[in-house]
């Protein structure tokens, strides 16, 4: 008997409030099915925020998203991506090439590499750039951790926040290590700076929009607490390496598919406590960390 084959995936849009729209975008990933892009309404055409990842069939998605809001590639006016993760600018040249549009994405994008060469970047989206829409004006924002150029968009008049991967409507946590010393401080303070914003609706790079920001910022800074809390009782049984570290914080395995993430994450854990002067590097092959 042949087994059922799984669904693929297609671009989905839909409208969530008057001048927004959710572009629900597929991803190769079992873990992460997709992402989302948002279109704002500007004049005769849209603003684009995140584009999705560079695939075969990518843009045709995204063009099927645009359908339900009546637009089409060639309406996106400009180009805004929250961070430079594959999965949120990946296509920008292939947005670019077929509307024409501006792209701007934050400067610390030194992380991002990209099959088509460097990004083709017209305005670097730092605080005081400020993105125009027929919803109102959108105030820019920077918060690293996640990456380094990961920034949100706030719209105050209607109190809106584009979330990118800062805050999603489940508690999951990722940083990008390597690139400055310590995410995980950085991640803490971006977040203290948007739970002063007036947010009512956020809108996430994965999921659906979701209320209570604030909620969701306490849930990360939870979790991110018993995580450091976590490797840090695991280096006081014995001096560990990042992968050694795995079955005591998150049950996982080196053989786990989800091994090489959270071993990334780990490193920044590490590096967070070194930095707090509570662990230290010991060394040897493979190098381990013992408490300070």
């Amino acid at each position: 008997m042949r087994k059922p084959t799984r669904r693929t995936e297609t671009g989905r849009g839909e409208r969530v409030l008057p001048g927004v729209w959710r572009l629900r975008l597929p991803l190769p990933w079992a873990a992460v099915p997709h992402c989302n892009a948002w279109a704002l309404a500007r004049g005769d055409g849209i603003v684009l925020i995140d584009c999705g990842i560079d695939q075969p069939g990518a843009l045709r998605d995204l063009e099927r998203a645009l359908e339900p809001a009546g637009f089409a590639l060639e309406d996106v006016r400009l180009l805004v991506c929250t961070h430079a993760h594959v999965d949120h600018c990946g296509q920008a040249a292939g947005v670019q090439a077929g509307s024409g549009c501006e792209l701007w994405i934050h400067p610390r994008r030194d992380h991002f590499t990209t099959r088509n060469g460097p990004l083709d970047v017209a305005r670097e989206l730092v605080p005081g750039v400020v993105v125009e829409s027929d919803a109102g004006a959108w105030d820019v924002y920077e918060t690293p951790g996640h990456a380094p150029s990961h920034v949100v968009l706030h719209q105050p008049g209607q109190r809106l926040l584009v979330s990118g991967d800062h805050v999603l409507g489940r508690t999951s946590l990722y940083f990008e290590h390597g690139w400055t010393p310590d995410p995980v401080a950085e991640f803490l303070k971006s977040l203290e700076l948007v739970e002063r914003l007036d947010v009512r609706l956020t809108l996430a790079g994965h999921g659906r929009p979701f209320t209570d920001l604030r909620g969701h910022v306490a849930a990360n800074r939870a979790l991110v607490h018993e995580r450091i809390e976590a490797v840090s009782d695991a280096l006081r049984e014995r001096p560990a390496s990042p992968p050694e570290l795995l079955p005591p914080v998150y049950g996982e395995s080196t053989e786990s598919d989800k091994a090489a993430w959270l071993v990334t994450k780990l490193r920044c854990y590490l590096d967070h406590l070194e930095r707090q002067g509570r662990a230290q590097r010991v060394d040897g092959d493979p190098e381990r960390w013992a408490p300070a």
